[in-house]
């Protein structure tokens, strides 16, 4: 109440934001898109590209918990760019698990695994480890690679993505639907 007496945009967005997440982690999808559709045009007004970049990473979520695999694709790819463009190499890291995950969806365990080792590498760089909310589907993602890879190529995939300089793992995040 007092961010809207205050006209505070940014604020209620981030306060948006934040029970979008909520609902994602309760499975309350369309409460989390609601309150992304509210946001998105309060951080627009402002251009807060970081939560721009947040609201887009979280309806690539959604889409993808529904398995709606095309939205999921345009929301996360629009959330890498925005990462990118605003230099939040932590953020970069959650928007490459969320498009790991993706490619597993879509039947591409090499490309995930590539993804999932160039997150690791990165946060390892950072001092950026998972949190509480993203270790379970990371960690489940992780887990369905290597069983679909089997033991030897899911390390070489892994090791191919931690070997990769942050330019490479923006080509191959932006890249891995084929259309850069």
């Amino acid at each position: 109440a007092i961010q809207r007496q205050l006209d505070d945009r940014e604020g209620i967005a981030a306060t948006l934001i934040n029970l979008a997440g909520l609902c994602l982690i309760t499975g309350a999808f369309a409460d989390a898109e609601r309150w992304l559709d509210e946001g998105q045009p309060l951080a627009e007004a402002v251009e807060d590209i970081w939560s721009l970049g947040t609201i887009h990473l979280t309806r690539g979520e959604v889409a993808l918990a529904e398995g709606r695999l095309d939205d999921a694709r345009r929301a996360l790819f629009a959330a890498t760019r925005l990462r990118l463009s605003a230099g939040d190499q932590k953020g970069v890291t959650r928007v490459l698990v969320a498009i790991a995950r993706l490619m597993l969806r879509a039947g591409d365990s090499a490309t995930a695994t590539r993804l999932f080792g160039a997150a690791a590498a990165w946060r390892s760089r950072l001092g950026a480890p998972l949190s509480p909310r993203e270790a379970p589907p990371h960690d489940a993602g992780v887990a369905a690679a290597r069983a679909a890879l089997g033991e030897a190529a899911f390390e070489a995939a892994w090791a191919a993505g931690e070997g990769l300089d942050p330019e490479a793992v923006a080509d191959l995040a932006l890249g891995a639907d084929g259309s850069g």
